[in-house]
């Protein structure tokens, strides 16, 4: 008797409900990750635009100073949380990949013991 084979995506798809929450935090701080190094750009463009006066927000230049070093420090943060979170997402997805790949070796009809 033969089983069909499950496609990619509901394998994927099973990867991601085995801890859902992990693989939402790990997508969440990977994302913060990958965006937060446009922040900086932003508040110095907004330093600029005060410069020339046609700024959409008034900040004074230690509010400004202020910010960088907040959003930097909120980068340092996020870029330890994201990589203890991916640390343990991996361990986790390659030891469950491991487990179901021995019990499927040893479950086979010709194992060897």
């Amino acid at each position: 008797m033969t089983h069909a084979q499950p496609s990619l995506w509901e394998l994927l798809w099973q990867l991601i409900c085995y801890t859902p929450k992990l693989y939402f935090f790990d997508s969440c701080f990977w994302i913060l990750i990958m965006s937060l190094p446009g922040v900086p750009g932003l508040i110095i463009r907004e330093f600029f635009n005060t410069l020339a006066g046609n700024a959409r927000l008034d900040f004074s230049l230690w509010a400004i100073i202020v910010l960088l070093l907040v959003v930097d420090a909120a980068q340092i943060i996020v870029i330890f949380a994201g990589r203890w979170t991916k640390t343990q997402h991996r361990f986790t997805m390659s030891s469950l990949l491991q487990r179901n790949l021995l019990e499927s070796l040893l479950n086979r009809s010709n194992a060897i013991f």
